[in-house]
């Protein structure tokens, strides 16, 4: 990613990594859903519907934690 400029926010990187790592993510989703759906699997809004469980929830909720928790440290470093 190289070394942010003096004009460039300190943030900028870790922004622009995180974007791009976004990207990636959904575009697999996408990729992964339709493949789903086109096999009778899975109907699409099947997936966009979905509510997760409790248990679910809780391990949903503690993989973005630790995801944020990350970021910030990378932000910070």
């Amino acid at each position: 990613m190289g070394t942010p400029s003096t004009t460039t926010p300190a943030w900028m990187p870790a922004f622009l990594g995180m974007a791009r790592e976004l990207w990636v993510l959904k575009d697999r989703q996408r990729i992964l859903e339709e493949l789903l759906a086109s096999r009778g699997i899975v109907a699409a809004e099947a997936v966009a519907n979905h509510q997760p469980d409790a248990a679910l929830q809780a391990q949903l909720d503690t993989e973005c934690r630790t995801y944020i928790d990350r970021l910030l440290a990378d932000m910070n470093a």
